[in-house]
């Protein structure tokens, strides 16, 4: 079957984790959504690596902690061999952030918190999320092979023009959902080192992750990255992050006129916290 055909049907997933409870709890989880069909399941990185080109998934979910040939490891090699979407089911510790982050940096299209604990083994909460970024990845894919099917000459890029004109009213506003993290990665590091504005960014992340994401923007940037504080000053060009949790607004002082931000829980009703939205 080529890559055409497979998204006539159900978008194809192939589930690849070394817990043989999560296989089964992920395939039940994606077999039960409307267009969506497992088509296989991998116990580790190598078996994975065999059945990928036999059963030709549309979308690959990959375990990050598995023994023997771990998930980055098997994702580099997925992108060598055999491109396609590759959807992390990473754990939410500050060690796993960093590793989660290395394997979108790999090429990873987005990646999935799983929070297990002792006591319980109850993972329904990330349905949604696991559900929207697998459909997310399939679009994304069919997008590039219509693209290629229709063999348009690449246009020529147009000179850039950077206005030269700072306003202290002027902030730029970046909100960001699925694939968001691969998004601002690449995004980014185009901004310019003297970039005379500055940017806040809102992406819904686990507890531990914004920091350890804030970190590998500010490695990858001209600009400097970091994790945003309650009542810090704006500066031109650094890039703020919402912290996990967080909605994050800017509110000028009284007292000097200077901008600062303002983090809070509220509302608490939203989707997500943080969320990007207009008042």
């Amino acid at each position: 079957m080529n890559d055409t055909q497979s998204f006539q049907g159900a978008i194809r997933v192939l589930v690849v984790d070394d817990s043989a409870f999560m296989r089964t709890t992920l395939s039940r989880m994606i077999a039960c959504e409307s267009g969506l069909e497992v088509i296989g399941t991998a116990g580790s990185g190598s078996e994975a690596l065999e059945k990928i080109p036999a059963l030709d998934p549309d979308v690959v979910t990959l375990d990050i902690n598995m023994p023997g040939l771990d998930g980055v490891a098997t994702l580099r090699r997925i992108m060598q061999r055999f491109p396609r979407p590759v959807i992390m089911v990473s754990s939410v510790t500050e060690k796993d952030a960093e590793t989660t982050f290395s394997a979108l940096g790999a090429g990873a299209f987005d990646y999935v918190p799983k929070q297990l604990s002792a006591s319980s083994l109850e993972i329904d909460h990330i349905r949604s999320d696991l559900i929207t970024k697998i459909r997310a990845a399939a679009w994304a894919r069919r997008s590039r092979l219509r693209s290629r099917c229709a063999k348009k000459p690449p246009r020529a890029a147009r000179p850039e023009e950077r206005p030269h004109v700072f306003s202290t009213s002027t902030i730029v506003a970046l909100g960001t959902s699925t694939g968001g993290p691969k998004a601002l990665e690449r995004i980014l590091p185009l901004l310019p080192r003297d970039l005379p504005v500055p940017i806040l960014i809102v992406q819904h992340m686990p507890v531990g992750f914004t920091a350890s994401f804030a970190r590998r923007l500010s490695q990858l940037c001209s600009i400097s990255v970091k994790e945003a504080n309650d009542h810090e000053l704006l500066r031109c060009g650094v890039g703020y992050i919402a912290p996990a949790g967080l909605h994050m607004r800017v509110q000028r002082r009284a007292s000097d006129a200077t901008v600062v931000i303002s983090l809070s829980s509220d509302p608490q009703t939203a989707l997500h916290i943080p969320s990007l939205m207009c008042s």
